[in-house]
């Protein structure tokens, strides 16, 4: 799979939505401001991977669009208030001193420390970067609403940068991404899924 940066995966993703979806096209907002972002790692105490940072910088968040399946991009404040609540539920069964029964990664019960949340489905599931020091790139994880977090093996997953080419060219070429098939419809995209 070929990597391209992200701001070349949105010149095509915009490319394809001006033409096909333009109700969607029009409906992207504006990029954060770095001030918004610097502030943003303040409140968290981490620095945003470089390849977030330039998703910001290019959209705060996605609209109405669905990036990939049923799930949309955060803002820079989305990002920030999933987060401190993750922390905040970690940090409170952390306290209760039980665990059994949870998916433990590395001793964390529902949310690890690394974990950075930068897209969200309307069920409580997050898309995460996972932001470990020792890892090579941050790579892209799946966290449920029962708090599992999980790391497909498709190389679409290894970076944010595989992901979003992924995404582009299954646009592009209308060909699946996972069980998801972009289409147009009165002006919006739509994913339409396989079972």
């Amino acid at each position: 799979m070929r990597t391209s940066t992200i701001s070349h995966s949105w010149d095509r993703i915009e490319a394809w939505l001006e033409v096909n979806a333009p109700r969607t096209y029009s409906s992207l907002p504006p990029g954060a401001g770095r001030e918004a972002i610097q502030m943003a790692e303040t409140v968290l105490g981490q620095t945003f991977p470089g390849e977030l940072a330039e998703l910001l910088l290019r959209h705060d968040g996605s609209g109405y669009f669905d990036v990939i399946g049923v799930f949309q991009l955060l803002s820079v404040s989305a990002i920030v208030s999933n987060r401190q609540a993750a922390t905040n539920l970690e940090v409170a069964t952390q306290r209760e001193g039980d665990t059994t029964g949870y998916f433990l990664r590395e001793g964390y019960a529902l949310w690890h420390p690394s974990d950075l949340p930068f897209a969200s489905d309307s069920g409580g599931s997050l898309l995460i970067l996972d932001t470990r020091p020792q890892a090579t790139s941050s790579r892209v994880g799946k966290h449920d609403e029962l708090g599992r977090t999980t790391f497909p093996a498709d190389a679409m997953w290894e970076s944010l940068n595989h992901l979003l080419d992924a995404v582009a060219t299954a646009m592009e070429t209308r060909t699946p991404l996972g069980r998801y098939t972009a289409t147009a419809k009165d002006g919006r995209l739509t994913w339409q899924g396989q079972v």
